[in-house]
């Protein structure tokens, strides 16, 4: 396979950062990186995949990447309502 020496295993590196920092609090919580943000604008609604008391769940396509994923649309009044965040 074509691996450079420069690149890093992403796992291999993230396992370096969790050791250093293995004295921190344990609220801490690791993000692997992205790439690019994400806004509402970047998916198109494809279908309603489920309701509940909260909200809806729409399969939505990604128009820059062509992947379909599921996205929970929540309604806030309600989870304020409920005390439920």
């Amino acid at each position: 396979m074509g691996h450079n020496a420069e690149e890093e295993d992403p796992d291999e590196e993230e396992n370096e950062v969790k050791n250093s920092i293995s004295d921190l609090p344990s609220q801490v919580v690791f993000k692997k990186p992205s790439k690019e943000d994400a806004s509402l604008n970047d998916f198109e609604l494809m279908r309603i995949v489920g309701k509940g008391t909260f909200g809806k769940v729409f399969q939505v396509l990604h128009s820059k990447t062509g992947k379909i994923y599921a996205m929970k649309c929540i309604r806030k009044d309600v989870v304020l309502e409920n005390e439920s965040i």
